[in-house]
């Protein structure tokens, strides 16, 4: 039917050399099985599904031309009947040499009744459910500096209002002050309003037909060139202290 069965570094190969592709019995893909140069099992990547075709577990294993053993990686995945992911728990292999490094977590996330992130973490303290889903494993993390609890707040046209920036578990605030209706005018510090922008983390600025033209970070701009007929053909970056 078409479905790719596995990879090679050849030209016309009539079979793989790099990996081969095996499926179930719903066209998922149920193993991936890696080669070294000399065609041997190098490693296997697995992975598992529910009967609404969600995937719940993936996993990948040294085989035996690899040289090592055991496992480098496992993730288990749970999700409520709106297809929403509410818990995952993960182990990663230490890599040989690396201190630090390895370890495992388990983290909740929760859901309104309209289905929007309020919540995610692998430490704190979760809220309730309220009228929306929560997942229910016992948080944890043993997974070098990855600590984390988010909150996210919604205005009532489903905007983002308040929540954290990438690398960041602290509150900022997110401001739609454009006459344009849903342009984020910028991320700033928590309890910043229109009249009082306090401590821009984040800005933007938009063309006439509300393209996104340009994104102001703390120290850098980055513009987005186009063309009259609005298609994108261009990025910079200039580096700025704002």
């Amino acid at each position: 039917m078409g479905a790719l069965t596995g990879l090679s570094n050849q030209a016309n190969a009539s079979s793989a050399n790099l990996a081969t592709l095996v499926y179930n019995a719903r066209a998922q893909i149920d193993t991936i099985n890696y080669q070294t140069s000399l065609g041997n099992p190098l490693a296997s990547d697995q992975f598992g599904y529910d009967a609404d075709l969600h995937t719940l577990s993936a996993s990948a294993t040294w085989q035996s031309g690899s040289g090592t053993s055991g496992s480098m990686f496992s993730q288990n995945l749970t999700y409520d009947p709106a297809s929403n992911v509410i818990s995952s728990s993960l182990t990663q292999a230490a890599v040989p040499g690396k201190s630090g490094s390895g370890g495992s977590e388990s983290q909740n996330f929760c859901y309104d009744e309209q289905n929007r992130l309020v919540w995610a973490g692998n430490s704190g303290t979760q809220p309730g459910a309220g009228n929306g889903t929560c997942g229910s494993a016992t948080l944890s993390n043993m997974l070098s500096g990855a600590n984390y609890a988010n909150a996210y707040v919604y205005t009532h046209l489903g905007q983002l209002w308040k929540g954290p920036i990438n690398g960041t578990s602290s509150q900022k605030q997110y401001l739609y002050c454009n006459t344009q209706p849903h342009e984020l005018t910028g991320i700033y510090s928590s309890g910043a309003t229109c009249s009082n922008k306090t401590t821009l983390v984040y800005g933007s600025s938009y063309g006439p037909w509300g393209q996104y033209r340009l994104n102001k970070w703390k120290r850098s701009f980055e513009s987005d060139i186009l063309r009259k007929n609005h298609h994108l053909v261009c990025r910079k970056e200039t580096p700025h202290v704002l």
